[in-house]
């Protein structure tokens, strides 16, 4: 009969493991397909958002911008949200779910234990702060000195006929890259030291968590901290093991909530990248001027070419002078005109405001009867077209 009823509760607490394991591997794969399809979403979302900005993106905007730092945008940056960002916050949040129901489990089995991890969780508190500061504007740091990388490499790209011409050219070239990749290499190098840095203390206060633990169990079982005739084995292997779980899970929830915070800089980064003020289309929000989106009556504009210019005036910045000051011109259908003059003259702005490149300060760019002004800039720009000198 005991073997029998043995038996039936081995059957009956193997059923209930099974049962909660499988309800666990569910949860698990519900939570990892939860969090991919999440992270699709908003990575597309992000990627999206900053690709409009730049194709929208004003010409002043890109004289400014390295190319380096859109390459990094879309490069690094993105590959961080797309790929680590979720996975950061999902381990982390993972990790302190874990914590609060080992501490839950600890305080119902060993209550007594539960108000003397309350001090650890101020120390690693106070520990995780001072990390999380450094750490955040350490990754920023690493994410700047990216940037001169790409647009070194890109810079090389663009100019190798012209570096290989000269002599020392290519030599003093790989000094300044080596340079950059030192910088580089250096700001990783000292997240990585802030890294290790808190890996060690918190280390060292885990480890002495667990000997404190041990030294209460070896003092309360010999009887010199109350009686211990109740305080079994059992009790004492489930306290080194809470002690021991609540400190590594301890460890990994400060890592992973400053790893999330590390790889939200690259999120910022897009979104900062997103915020450029676009082009007025004269359309709606979400074309990019595509001729698909200029009305069939507008697509036969123009028919003789007539370009007339009405005391243009340009500057390219607010605080800059004028490059063009007060142009006026006409230029009859089917005449071929060339515009001759020294460097600076004024021949790529000119060019720049018939197609709108630059918003003109005063007077008005009128192609057959339409004007510059009163016509949207996805029918202005599809009506033209460019040839150029460097493609």
């Amino acid at each position: 009969a005991d073997d029998g009823l043995n038996v039936r509760e081995t059957r009956y607490y193997i059923s209930g493991y099974a049962v909660v394991s499988f309800v666990t591997v569910a949860f698990v794969v519900a939570n990892q397909l939860a969090a991919v399809n999440a992270s699709a979403v908003a990575s597309a979302e992000v990627h999206g958002l900053a690709f409009d900005a730049v194709v929208r993106a004003p010409l002043a905007y890109f004289e400014v911008t390295p190319p380096g730092r859109i390459l990094a945008r879309f490069g690094n940056d993105i590959n961080v949200v797309d790929a680590m960002l979720m996975t950061s916050l999902n381990a982390s949040g993972g990790q302190l779910a874990v914590l609060a129901s080992v501490f839950v489990l600890c305080a119902i089995l060993v209550p007594w234990l539960a108000p003397l991890t309350l001090p650890l969780f101020v120390v690693y508190w106070k520990m995780a702060d001072l990390y999380r500061k450094s750490s955040r504007e350490l990754k920023r740091l690493e994410n700047m000195a990216e940037t001169p990388v790409y647009s070194g490499f890109a810079s090389c790209m663009d100019g190798l006929l012209t570096i290989r011409a000269f002599q020392g050219a290519s030599e003093r070239l790989v000094v300044q890259t080596d340079a950059t990749i030192d910088d580089w290499a250096a700001c990783w190098l000292k997240n990585n030291g802030a890294n290790r840095w808190m890996g060690m203390r918190l280390d060292a206060i885990g480890a002495a968590l667990v000997g404190l633990v041990a030294l209460f169990c070896v003092l309360r079982v010999n009887g010199l901290l109350g009686m211990g005739s109740s305080f079994d084995a059992g009790r004492v292997g489930l306290m080194l093991s809470f002690a021991a779980a609540v400190s590594g899970i301890l460890n990994w929830c400060v890592r992973g909530v400053a790893e999330a915070e590390q790889h939200a800089t690259s999120l910022e980064r897009c979104l900062a990248i997103a915020d450029v003020a676009p082009e007025d289309w004269g359309d709606d929000a979400k074309s990019t001027g595509n001729v698909a989106l200029v009305a069939p009556a507008e697509r036969r504009w123009p028919t003789a070419g007539r370009v007339t210019l009405e005391k243009v005036s340009m500057r390219y910045r607010p605080n800059l002078p004028t490059v063009l000051d007060g142009i006026s011109l006409t230029i009859a259908g089917g005449e071929r005109v060339g515009v001759c003059g020294r460097t600076g003259s004024g021949k790529s702005s000119l060019a720049k405001c018939l197609f709108r490149l630059v918003d003109f300060e005063g007077g008005d760019v009128v192609i057959d009867g339409k004007s510059a002004k009163a016509t949207p800039l996805a029918t202005w720009r599809s009506a033209l077209a460019m040839v150029q000198q460097d493609p």
